[in-house]
């Protein structure tokens, strides 16, 4: 079985959408699973900022920092 992740963001934030595309470009090439090397490693910092919109975060400073956490150490 194939699992299939939703890597896009729906903001109008241009900070999010910044950051979003900072860390596109930083983890490209990058995936997350061992044994399953089609997961890009985008979906971990992409779940993040969706598990903090449905806890309500609004602030665009957390939210940027969510898909920018992992850039500096993976890169």
């Amino acid at each position: 079985m194939q699992l299939t992740y939703d890597t896009t963001i729906n903001t109008k934030s241009a900070t999010v959408n910044a950051a979003f595309a900072l860390a596109n470009q930083a983890h490209a090439g990058q995936s997350r699973g061992k044994q399953d090397k089609s997961i890009g490693y985008i979906v971990h910092p992409i779940i993040l900022y969706k598990l903090l919109l449905e806890m309500g975060v609004e602030d665009e400073l957390t939210l940027a920092s969510a898909l920018l956490h992992d850039v500096k150490e993976d890169n």
